[in-house]
């Protein structure tokens, strides 16, 4: 143990901690005051830690808003012991690893993971930049820009214009009221005209806000407790320690004449129609045993009979409702009621808030219910007893999070309107003992309950009202802007429900009842657990896969489904009523579906190619009993028998409104951060019978209540069953599930199954070798400023396990230098991403940015970045730094599995795929640990630079709104790229801060040409460079080229997507034939193969 001082404030076997949780536990405290989590987890195959400061942009200065993101941005660009501004990221690129950070509102939390031997390594890389951090002049004009992108990320998301909607019109006096995210403007262009210096603030603000004795760490590893206390005395000790106050705000964010009773109607960027009512409420911190909000949360977002859900969709004014609260600081919270609207909805507002304060009186005239609560409480203590393990990056964010609640300020109960008296208010503790139970509700007290309740009351709410045509009839005088996102909405005064008393009680609103779902039962099976799963089962309806692992799933089970229906999916149209048929269903089992959840037990349907895949995930206890109300339910939408009750005139009423609903969400889909949009869109143009959203809008209006009860009754005509049991059964459990699926679902037995020509898989497309298509689409949002483009090389095909794994060697061999070069240097754009990327039959690269820059500008860059890989890997990559990266790639193969939807995950994949390579990870180690460094530079410069052995599709999603290219930003982005792209230059230093200061002193006032280019290159920066024109005629050719426009040399446009398929031949699919390997040795004995 280390000399230095420290206390030990709670060890292992005091911390309440899970039944199944094998893991140890320590809480310590350096001298300076810093408090840390260190968890040994024996199993573990990464580690991984995180740094919580409480500290977040409600820290920001007035006049500098976003400063707090600023800084976690430039805090990462090198330190006095490790200076050079890639050195962490690099390093965990090479083991294994990856990091990450987040800036809310009162913390800022740093996290990183990576293979356990380099741990000690990233830990001391990580302490320095709260000890001795840089923040690198030179890259803060880029992290600048990097802020700016990611908030121009978010400008066209309503997400986001909402939350900062939500902050504005909140008190001034308070921080909330803030711009939270920063831009270029505020953290460049107006503190530059002001003559202030924002890296000299930024320097100031860390100084004045980071602490020691406000942060928390936490660390997890397979090294021992004491071996992970050593690491932090010895790397954390030397933080500095201001003792700072932890962040206290007396003034209300809600004491504003824009707060309540106020109506604000609201036009989204997407087409979405809510209804939200907000409700001040005192926080209830100092209540961590009671946690009275989710009593309330519990009813009023309660899906059942009685609920406002089901009322709401009985008069077909909603289709969804949600509701909980948030704290906003110490003292202050909102309470907040969130319904989707369906269009009679929104003519309906007022009676539907109206409903609201019905419901609110019911539950205080029915008061506070004890066995809901118990039920509360059986389910959090459920929750946490048998609580799985996460990722461990996931698991200490979170935790380094929660240690900060462990100090809390304890303010009296009061009006959420009114300022805090700061006497009253005192610090208090929770025992360090409860820190991972902070879940579970211990202690019940019904008049907690009700006082929160009495907050929430007519006098004391907002309501948002959004829709796309809202202010359609609104003055065009009476119409405001949001400052930051420029977000239009009217606000008007709204007191039309003046007394609760008054209102009459509704009796189609009432308490639910009891929970059936309610596990009791958790003991453990005791089965051999196989490896991989193997097929128990096989008959002409049905194939049944198993696999024991109560070890890792504790009493939790999976059963997966997937109903092989040929034609389902064939067609737009088809693929519509599929979706409908499952809204459907889903719509019919909300009630279930809620009850069930609350109880652990979760379900979905999925469409899948050609059918339905139904996914359960829960307490072993009650899972076959919802299986079998699942499987009835399905069976009553497709049966003759039950035709005429199902598919009433009752139902046409809900179809229609769920018809709408999704016609909504596929041209939502098109206003979606375009990033998002672009893998959707390739796996549609690749993958055989997959369908464009475009596609499916082209053909909505076909689709009407008997065409879809026609397709439904048909629907199962032909069907073969595909099954999945893991977890905590017995094998002779999958005969029972077997039965419930066949019993239960009659139609099944009537039913043909496939025929032998039937029993294929998907294929993608083959692109050709040597071939580059484009697929253009213009961005549906005419307002987003930003574009998107993927490049997918494809390479191979997926039974090729050798180039399979060379692939992935080499995507995270570019992985980080990728990130760093275009993201980081170049600056084209906040989201940067590369990968590998796999298609039903096939897999290849994939390169993605995000940007404000045309497409085929970025794809330009793209392609000087792989060829300058080229070289890196060829002629620089060592022995060493390869040997690196097999290691973390072969640590990422053998990671062990954490929980058990993620070994259902993995094992359904290599299912639903067909190739059934459930030892994928097995063989892909065994080739890592084999391949030379020859082997990958020939691969890179074979397969991936030459053309000629791989196909390439590039999809550009452009905006219509792209702003013209800043003629000094493009000069010195082209000084920067030239210096980068010449192999002459690879070991010269370039001093990028000099030439761009000389850049913008000397083009400032005057225009970029041939002579002024010339005329600058004559400056004594530049007396010993050699390629003075080559580099001013690369700049005048990028400041020239018109980067919107397509040049035939560059590959083939896909003009119609049909016709571009038609022309590329379509791959192999994996085989039916399932090999004895894979079944159960009872199973094969019989012959039944």
């Amino acid at each position: 143990m280390s000399s230095q001082k420290h206390t030990i404030v709670a060890d292992d076997g005091a911390i309440a901690k899970p039944d199944i949780d094998d893991r140890k536990y320590r809480i310590v405290k350096l001298e300076n005051q810093l408090t840390a989590l260190l968890i040994h987890d024996p199993a573990t195959d990464k580690s991984a830690a995180a740094l919580d400061v409480n500290v977040g942009s409600y820290n920001d200065p007035k006049s500098l808003p976003g400063l707090a993101h600023f800084c976690e941005h430039l805090l990462f660009l090198g330190t006095k012991k490790y200076p050079q501004e890639n050195d962490y990221n690099s390093y965990l690129s090479k083991n294994s690893g990856y990091s990450n950070a987040f800036t809310s509102s009162l913390h800022t939390n740093y996290y990183f993971e990576v293979k356990n031997d380099a741990l000690e390594g990233a830990l001391d890389r990580f302490s320095q930049f709260f000890i001795e951090p840089l923040f690198s002049p030179s890259g803060k004009d880029r992290e600048v820009n990097a802020v700016d992108s990611e908030n121009k990320k978010n400008l066209q998301s309503d997400i986001w214009r909402l939350y900062q909607l939500s902050k504005s019109t909140t008190s001034s006096l308070h921080p909330h009221n803030g711009f939270s995210t920063g831009n270029k403007v505020t953290l460049g262009d107006i503190p530059a005209e002001n003559g202030i210096n924002v890296r000299d603030e930024l320097l100031k603000f860390y100084e004045n806000n980071y602490s020691s004795n406000i942060m928390c760490v936490s660390i997890l590893s397979n090294e021992s407790l004491d071996t992970l206390t050593d690491w932090t005395v010895n790397m954390f000790s030397n933080v500095p320690n201001k003792s700072l106050p932890k962040p206290f705000y007396e003034h209300s964010p809600f004491n504003s004449e824009n707060y309540s009773n106020k109506l604000y109607k609201i036009k989204p960027i997407t087409e979405m129609r809510n209804l939200q009512l907000t409700f001040p409420i005192p926080a209830t911190t100092q209540y961590w045993e009671y946690l009275p909000n989710n009593y309330l949360s519990h009813l009023i977002g309660h899906e059942s009979k009685g609920s406002l859900l089901f009322n709401f969709k009985k008069k077909g004014w909603a289709n969804g409702l949600t509701s909980g609260a948030s704290q906003i600081s110490p003292g202050f919270s909102e309470f907040n009621i969130n319904i989707e609207l369906t269009t009679k909805g929104l003519e309906k507002y007022d009676l539907m808030i109206e409903d609201v304060f019905k419901y609110l009186k019911m539950l205080k005239t029915e008061k506070p219910q004890k066995w809901i609560f118990d039920e509360l409480r059986t389910e959090s203590l459920n929750s946490f007893k048998f609580r799985q393990k996460g990722a461990v990056a996931a698991t200490v964010s979170r935790y380094a999070g929660q240690l900060q609640d462990l100090h809390y300020y304890s303010v009296p109960m009061k009006n959420p309107l009114l300022d805090l008296d700061a006497t009253t208010v005192s610090s208090s503790n929770i025992p360090p003992e409860d820190l991972l139970s902070l879940s579970v509700t211990r202690k019940y007290d019904p008049a907690l309950i009700d006082e929160i309740l009495s907050y929430m009351n007519p006098t004391n709410f907002r309501v948002f009202l959004i829709s796309k045509d809202i202010l359609s009839d609104v003055e065009e005088s009476k119409i405001e802007q949001e400052k930051w996102y420029k977000t239009e909405y009217s606000v008007e005064t709204y007191n039309k429900i003046k007394d609760l008393d008054a209102l009459p009680l509704d009796p189609h609103l009432t308490l639910p009842e009891k929970n059936e779902f309610m596990p009791t039962k958790f003991e453990l099976v005791e089965c051999d657990s196989t490896k991989h799963p193997k097929l128990v089962e096989l008959d002409q309806f049905s194939k049944i896969w198993f696999k024991s692992n109560s070890l890792l799933s504790g009493p939790r089970s999976a059963i997966t489904i997937k109903f092989n229906l040929p034609g389902s999916t064939s067609t737009p149209l088809n693929s519509l009523y599929l979706s409908l048929f499952v809204e459907l269903l889903d719509d019919e089992l909300n009630s279930l579906s809620y009850y069930a959840s609350l109880a652990g037990l979760h379900y979905v349907f999925n469409l899948a190619r050609e059918g339905i895949s139904l996914e359960i995930i829960g307490y072993s206890h009650k899972e076959e009993i919802l299986l079998t109300k699942l499987i009835q339910t399905l069976n009553t939408f497709t049966s003759s028998d039950q035709e005429a009750s199902v598919w009433s005139e009752s139902r046409n009423k809900r179809f229609e409104l769920l018809r709408e609903k999704l016609f909504r969400s596929l041209k939502n889909f098109g206003y979606a951060t375009p990033y998002q949009q672009v893998g959707p869109i390739i796996s549609s143009l690749v993958n055989e019978n997959s369908w464009l959203i475009d596609d499916e809008i082209s053909c909505f209006n076909a689709v009407d209540f008997n065409s879809l009860k026609h397709y439904s009754m048909n629907l199962f005509k032909i069907c073969f069953a595909e099954v999945l049991v893991i977890g905590n059964y017995e094998k002779s459990d999958t005969a029972k599930i077997h039965n419930i699926i066949k019993e239960n679902l009659p139609t099944l037995n009537s039913s043909i199954t496939l025929t032998q020509s039937q029993f294929t898989r998907g294929r993608s497309l083959y692109l050709e070798d040597n071939s580059l298509s484009h697929y253009l689409k213009p961005n549906d949002d005419p307002d987003n400023i930003n574009s998107c483009i993927e490049l997918y090389i494809q390479i191979g095909l997926i039974p090729n396990h050798r180039d399979r794994i060379l692939n992935e060697l080499v995507s995270q061999i570019v992985h980080e230098p990728c990130f760093n070069r275009l993201r980081t240097i170049e600056q084209l754009g906040y989201v940067v991403f590369s990968g590998t990327r796999e298609t039903r039959t096939t897999f290849g690269l994939r390169f993605l940015i995000q940007s404000e820059y045309p497409t085929f500008y970025l794809l330009m860059r793209i392609n000087k970045f792989i060829k300058k890989m080229g070289i890196y890997i060829e002629q620089k990559m060592t022995s060493d730094d390869f040997a690196k990266h097999v290691e973390a790639l072969v640590n990422k193969k053998e990671q062990k599995m954490k929980n058990l939807r993620e070994e259902r995950n993995y094992h359904w994949n290599r299912i639903a795929s067909g190739y059934y390579d459930f030892d994928r990870y097995e063989k892909d180690v065994e080739f890592l640990k084999s391949f030379k460094k020859e082997e990958v530079i020939d691969y890179y410069i074979h397969h991936i630079l030459d053309s000629a052995n791989n196909g390439k599709l590039a999809v550009h999603l452009q905006s219509q709104k792209l702003p013209a290219l800043d003629p000094l930003k493009m000069v010195k982005n082209s000084f920067s790229n030239f210096v980068y792209d010449k192999v002459e230059f690879d070991n010269v230093n370039y001093e990028s801060d000099k030439v761009n200061e000389q850049i913008d002193e000397f083009f400032g006032k005057k225009a970029v040409t041939r002579e002024s280019l010339d005329e600058f290159l004559t400056d004594k920066l530049f007396d010993e460079f050699p390629f003075k024109k080559e580099l001013a005629d690369e700049i005048l050719f990028n400041l020239t080229k018109d980067w919107n426009s397509y040049d035939k040399k560059d590959g083939s446009i896909v003009d119609n997507v049909g016709e571009w398929k038609c022309s590329v031949p379509l791959t192999v699919a994996p085989t039916a034939k399932i090999e004895n390997k894979h079944c159960d040795k009872e199973f094969a004995f019989k012959g039944k193969l």
